[in-house]
C-alpha cells in the first residue's frame, strides 16, 4: 500500500464508489474503517505513510507515528476538489482582500484555507467538533452552541461562508455575503448520504 488513510468522509467519497475515488488519487490506499475486518488491519503495518483527512484520525495516525514509524500528513484532495468547483464565484472578489469562514472539519478547513490564500483571502476557519491545537491558526474559533457561530458570521464581516446548508438558516438575518453549501457528514450525513 502506499498509504493508509484516516477520516475519509462518506459525503465525500460515497460508499460504493469509496476504493474507485481514492485509487484515482493514490495508488493502492488503504483506508481504515472501510468496511475492512479486524484481520485486514494487520496489513496497516505494510503502508509508506499515513494520510489523515480528519480531525478524527489525527490521535490513531500519531499513534501508528510512535509506535511504528509510520509517518503522517494532513491533506484532504476533495477540499481542494471543493474550492475549485467554486473558484468562479470565489474569484469574484479576487485581486480585494476578501475574508471568508469556512465552517467544517478542521483538517479541510486548513486545506481549503490554503488554497483560498493563493487568492488573496483572509480565512477563519471553525469547527462545532475537536479542533487539533497543533493545526490552528491565529483567530480559529472551536464553536460550542449556535450563538458562537451567529457572534462570528455577525462580528467577522465576512464576505463568504463555506457550511453546510443547516447553517445558513441561522445567519440568514446577519450575514448578507455569500453562502457556498458544503455538505458535512457529521451535520447532516443523512440528509445528504447518496451512498454512491
Amino acid at each position: 500500500y502506499c498509504c493508509g488513510i484516516f477520516g475519509a468522509n462518506p459525503l465525500e467519497i460515497g460508499i460504493k464508489n469509496a476504493a474507485k475515488k481514492l485509487n484515482k488519487i493514490y495508488d493502492r490506499p488503504f483506508v481504515y474503517g472501510a468496511a475492512d475486518t479486524f484481520c485486514k488491519l494487520g496489513e496497516a503495518s505494510k503502508v509508506k505513510e499515513n494520510i489523515v483527512m480528519s480531525v478524527s484520525g489525527l490521535a490513531s495516525a500519531r499513534l501508528m507515528e510512535k509506535m511504528m514509524g509510520i509517518p503522517f500528513k494532513t491533506e484532504n484532495p476533495f477540499a481542494v476538489d471543493f474550492i475549485k468547483r467554486n473558484e468562479e464565484v470565489l474569484k469574484s472578489k479576487a485581486g480585494s482582500p476578501f475574508k471568508v469562514l469556512i465552517t467544517d472539519d478542521q483538517i479541510s478547513g486548513n486545506v481549503m484555507r490554503k488554497e483560498l490564500k493563493k487568492m488573496g483571502a483572509e480565512v477563519v476557519v471553525s469547527s462545532w467538533f475537536s479542533m487539533d491545537a497543533e493545526l490552528k491558526e491565529e483567530g480559529d474559533v472551536k464553536l460550542l452552541e449556535e450563538d458562537d457561530y451567529i457572534r462570528v458570521v455577525s462580528e467577522g464581516d465576512f464576505d463568504f461562508v463555506i457550511a453546510d446548508p443547516v447553517q445558513k438558516r441561522m445567519i440568514e438575518k446577519k450575514f448578507d455575503g455569500v453562502f457556498i453549501e458544503k455538505n458535512q457528514f457529521q451535520i447532516s450525513g443523512v440528509l445528504y448520504d447518496t451512498c454512491d
